[in-house]
């Protein structure tokens, strides 16, 4: 298998993406970042198999021709350039953004054009957050002709570094600029299984989400994730809980009704943590790229690869799948 270069390798989500690919194929992996002094020492804790770059990714000149000799560009880093972008549908070299992705709907569309011209996979927010909420909320839709909601919540990302919290912040401050998009079915709480337990939630925007309902037969999808804030402190000292530390639960519930007040369904998954989950993401796409499963041009996760299949490797890599009919 050829290597993978991974953009932003020595982060946190990086260097678990990259450990778990080296645990799982013969390839080697490329740690790649504007610091080549950290690639070099992050590659070196990962053995042999693994070699240090440099790279950044918003500067063309830096951009090796990897065209045949790359098995996929990995962007675990804050932002996603377009110069990378172009130069991997230049070189039809597959790549998977993990991290939030803002680019403007025209600048989608060309790439999307581009690529599928050029026969190159790109795939955008295929990480734990984003990416696998639309794939639970893709699953659900196939099972109903029509709902009036699907409610996602979550115990959110990892906020282990200091890149993470911006990026969670920066969605907050957005979504106290769309209030009137909110659920009719407003929460508070949510019961997550334990170890989390009740914890109070806040509506965010997801942008992976935001045109889902308008492409399937729901009038409206939610989707919550734990508040960290002072309000969210303090009662979880009220009620003696303490932090649940990096635990992963997402789960999504299904509305057939516009009146109903509880779910028709509930699916769930369950791991470790957030980043465990997110390399075995990688690791089930990077398998489904290198048999050519997975389709040229733009992609969502839930489009690029089949939602029910996905949560099945992920079933057998280890994360915990429920369903549940209410």
């Amino acid at each position: 298998m050829k290597p993978v270069v991974v953009v932003g390798g020595y982060g946190r989500l990086g260097t678990c993406c990259a450990r778990q690919l080296l645990r799982s194929a013969s390839a080697e992996v490329v740690i790649a970042g504007p610091s080549v002094q950290r690639a070099e020492a992050t590659a070196a804790a990962l053995g042999s198999r693994a070699q240090g770059a440099y790279l950044d990714a918003t500067d063309s000149r830096t951009l090796p021709n990897t065209a045949g000799t790359v098995a996929a560009y990995l962007v675990c880093c804050p932002g996603l350039p377009l110069e990378l972008l172009s130069h991997a549908i230049e070189s039809r070299t597959p790549l998977i953004a993990m991290t939030p992705t803002a680019l403007p709907p025209e600048s989608i569309a060309e790439l999307a054009e581009r690529s599928w011209e050029q026969e190159t996979p790109l795939i955008l927010r295929a990480g734990w957050a984003p990416g696998l909420a639309g794939v639970l909320a893709e699953v659900l839709t196939r099972s109903y002709p029509v709902l009036d909601e699907i409610r996602i919540a979550s115990t959110g990302p990892d906020l282990g570094s200091v890149a993470a919290r911006e990026d969670w912040r920066k969605l907050l401050a957005e979504w106290r600029q769309q209030r009137g998009s909110g659920s009719r079915r407003r929460m508070l709480q949510f019961g997550f299984p334990e170890p989390v337990g009740a914890r109070r939630v806040v509506q965010v925007p997801h942008a992976d989400l935001r045109a889902f309902a308008a492409q399937h037969t729901i009038f409206q999808l939610s989707y919550y994730e734990q508040d960290r804030g002072l309000l969210a402190r303090g009662y979880r000292r009220l009620t003696r809980r303490e932090d649940s530390g990096p635990a992963a639960i997402l789960a999504a519930e299904a509305f057939e009704q516009a009146d109903s007040r509880e779910p028709i369904e509930r699916l769930s998954l369950r791991a470790a943590n957030p980043l465990e989950v997110s390399a075995w993401v990688i690791r089930v796409l990077l398998r489904n790229l290198e048999l050519g499963k997975v389709p040229a041009g733009v992609s969502e996760l839930r489009e690029a690869i089949n939602p029910g299949l996905l949560l099945r490797e992920l079933e057998r890599l280890g994360a915990c799948v429920s369903r549940e009919k209410l």
